[in-house]
């Protein structure tokens, strides 16, 4: 058990990397299931509407291969955010970078603390769309 004791380490970014790229590959194989599903359930519908004379049904939207088929379909069909979710998004993740360099500056130094303005420049993205929204003047 001691001889292993050096190899651990080195198996937990292994597993990290094999379980992300696995959950990714899972994730594809269930949408290709799906649609290989209803495909074959829209072939024997139509299959039997020709064997009785009656009209095809139309295909299903889900069939098409258009852009935003998948997983990030979602998003794409929501309503665009309100100004005050754009403000509340800027706030947070301004705020956000500001405790994490603050905390950082604090206990390691300014050389890792340069690290949190990744997400205070997200924040201060998120405020000057807020600003720049001339639909906000209407929502107050």
């Amino acid at each position: 058990m001691d001889d292993l004791r050096h190899i651990l380490p080195l198996l937990i970014p292994i597993i990290a990397i094999v379980m992300g790229i696995g959950t990714g590959m899972f994730s594809l194989w269930i949408d290709h299931r799906r649609k290989q599903t209803l495909l074959e359930l829209n072939h024997r519908e139509r299959l039997a509407a020709l064997e009785h004379g009656r009209e095809l049904p139309p295909l299903p939207v889900e069939l098409l291969c258009q852009p935003g088929n998948g997983a990030w379909a979602g998003r794409r069909n929501r309503a665009p955010l309100t100004p005050s979710q754009q403000l509340f998004r800027g706030l947070f993740w301004t705020l956000l970078g500001a405790a994490c360099a603050t905390a950082l500056w604090a206990n390691v130094g300014l050389a890792e603390a340069t690290w949190a303005l990744i997400p205070l420049m997200i924040g201060l993205v998120w405020m000057a769309i807020w600003a720049l929204n001339p639909a906000r003047r209407t929502e107050w």
